[in-house]
């Protein structure tokens, strides 16, 4: 059940921590995060570079409380929390990276990931280039 507390916890700090009134603005975000976590993750398993294990309910081998948990309320408090000055965007996206990383780290110790033919470093690589993509994403909306 490795799935479910992080989901409930993602929940709970989401609830907490984000502001309301700025969710109709950052709600699509987390679908973007959600969906982009799904296709990068159906498309490594599809490739053999890791699995899943204890998933509880499994959608093409990922699962169900991670995609509509922490996948999704990351994408709604990370593009909350972007700076507007450029220096401390790219801190930003490293802190974020960080922090998914640090959950992913669990999940391998757990046994929840297993890395078959994938790395860390592989890992963060994805996960700075999925948060500079939601920071495009979002300025580029923000400027229309």
């Amino acid at each position: 059940m490795p799935w479910v507390f992080p989901f409930l916890l993602s929940w709970f700090l989401c609830i907490v921590l984000s502001d309301r009134s700025r969710l109709k603005e950052t709600l699509p975000f987390g679908l973007l995060s959600m969906f982009t976590e799904l296709a990068v993750d159906i498309t490594a398993i599809d490739l053999g570079f890791y699995y899943v294990n204890f998933s509880v309910i499994d959608i093409f081998g990922v699962s169900l409380f991670f995609m509509i948990g922490p996948a999704f309320n990351m994408g709604i408090l990370y593009v909350q929390s972007i700076p507007e000055n450029g220096k401390w965007m790219m801190i930003n996206i490293f802190v974020w990276a960080l922090l998914f990383m640090a959950q992913e780290f669990l999940w391998v110790a757990k046994g929840a990931i297993v890395y078959v033919n994938w790395t860390y470093i592989y890992s963060m690589l994805v996960d700075i280039l999925a948060f500079a993509l939601f920071t495009a994403v979002y300025l580029k909306k923000k400027i229309r």
